[in-house]
C-alpha cells in the first residue's frame, strides 16, 4: 500500500491527554534508584579493595546506559 507523502511512519501518540508524560516517572525513579544503589556499592568495593571482574561487569553494564543520556 503506497502511503502519500507528509504522513509519518513509525509509533507515535495520537490522541493524548496532557498527562501522558506521567507514564514515564515511575520507571525513571525506580532505574534513577538502581543506578545509585549500583554507584553506592562500586564505592563501597572500591574503597574496601575487594574487587571482581564480574561486580565491575555488572556496575559498568547498570549504570553506563542510566548515566548516558544525562551527560
Amino acid at each position: 500500500i503506497p502511503r502519500p507523502k507528509g504522513i509519518p511512519t513509525g509509533c507515535y501518540v495520537v490522541g493524548q491527554t496532557p498527562q501522558w508524560f506521567l507514564t514515564w516517572i515511575p520507571p525513571l525513579i525506580c532505574e534513577s534508584i538502581l543506578c545509585l544503589l549500583m554507584l553506592y556499592k562500586a564505592w563501597t568495593t572500591y574503597k574496601n579493595s575487594q574487587s571482581s571482574s564480574l561486580l565491575r561487569l555488572i556496575i559498568r553494564d547498570r549504570c553506563v546506559p542510566t548515566l548516558h543520556p544525562c551527560g
